[in-house]
């Protein structure tokens, strides 16, 4: 799928479906997509403490995250699952644990 360009009414379009259509049950995502994810972060972000001590539901940043690291982790997931996040989940708290982007991911693909 092409990018869709800001102020493009397709873009709009998208917006409201991914609202609209977001199912009730996206906090958990599958042990596959959790599996993908980590080893998406391990491979594509240097933190300040090694990887094998970073549990599911630690804070990215407090491990060394920066914000170059995350644009480049958000690219890395986008292109791993074939996925474009919505302008809504791209904050900060999105992409805060390893848990958070495997649910964002499960949400973003159920939505199609």
């Amino acid at each position: 799928m092409p990018p869709i360009r800001a102020g493009d009414e397709q873009l709009r379009a998208r917006r409201w479906k991914y609202h609209r259509r977001m199912p009730p049950d996206t906090d958990v995502a599958t042990d596959e997509v959790l599996t993908r994810v980590r080893t998406i972060v391990e491979e594509s972000v240097d933190l300040l403490v090694p990887f094998d001590e970073v549990g599911d539901d630690d804070d990215l940043f407090a491990a060394g995250l920066t914000s170059l690291a995350l644009v480049r982790l958000l690219m890395v997931v986008e292109d791993a699952f074939d996925a474009e996040f919505p302008d809504e989940v791209l904050a900060g708290d999105t992409f805060s644990t390893i848990n958070s982007i495997a649910a964002t991911v499960a949400a973003v693909r159920a939505v199609g």
